[in-house]
């Protein structure tokens, strides 16, 4: 009994005396109490736990919306980029020097391609701060007027054979990755002797076609042409 007083903080009481009207109502007052308490805290809680998963019904809402919006932005870039990129390429190995990136470039057209190619502008394409040593030049964006100036320019290709120099058309960063896991396929099927065609996004290997769908190289399956039937 005396345990039982302490516990709900009311004086302890001689456990053979006959239970009082006032104590009774003083220890239902101490428990009524003691509820109230702990109802306030757990409605507490509640409220904490609501709102917690209302700023997070938010936070994901915003971040899709943000996601989506920088989805379709990027697919606005690529669009307006894709013009000049077709109609440009991207060279490698040329040391710039105290000369600019079109002084650099013109040489290099009449030196090692012998050709006298205008070009709209060039430009480095890595970032500030990388790749700035002389054994690691620059690479160089040239971007043509047209695309028949750009295909002039890669049919002198074999002119850069043995040469530090090279020459690949401009990819953007998706189409860059697709081409280095078709290059594995490439090197893999050059020690079989197979005949190897690496035109874009797309290796051909023996007359069959491989492109790259959700980050794997998968075989494109051949197209069948419907046969037409003639009626004399």
């Amino acid at each position: 009994m005396k345990d039982m007083c302490e516990a709900f903080g009311i004086p302890p009481v001689n456990p053979e005396a006959p239970l009082s009207a006032s104590l009774f109502l003083s220890v239902m007052s101490k428990v009524l109490n003691s509820n109230t308490a702990l109802q306030t805290r757990i409605e507490a809680l509640e409220t904490r736990a609501t709102l917690m998963e209302g700023f997070k019904e938010s936070y994901d809402q915003y971040s899709d919306c943000v996601d989506l919006k920088l989805m379709n932005l990027q697919k606005r870039i690529d669009t307006l980029e894709a013009e000049p990129r077709r109609r440009s390429v991207v060279i490698g190995g040329l040391s710039v020097g105290n000369l600019s990136c079109n002084a650099t470039v013109k040489k290099f057209l009449m030196d090692q391609m012998k050709l006298q190619l205008p070009f709209e502008r060039a430009f480095k394409l890595q970032p500030a701060g990388k790749r700035t040593r002389e054994d690691f030049p620059p690479l160089i964006k040239v971007v043509f007027p047209d695309q028949a100036s750009k295909t002039i320019l890669f049919k002198s290709k074999n002119l850069l054979k043995d040469s530090p120099y090279y020459i690949r058309d401009d990819f953007t960063a998706v189409e860059r990755e697709k081409r280095k896991l078709l290059t594995n396929e490439l090197k893999k099927a050059e020690n079989q002797g197979e005949i190897i065609k690496l035109r874009g996004t797309t290796l051909t290997l023996d007359n069959v076609k491989f492109v790259v769908k959700k980050g794997k190289v998968t075989k494109v399956a051949p197209s069948h042409t419907p046969m037409q039937i003639s009626y004399d």
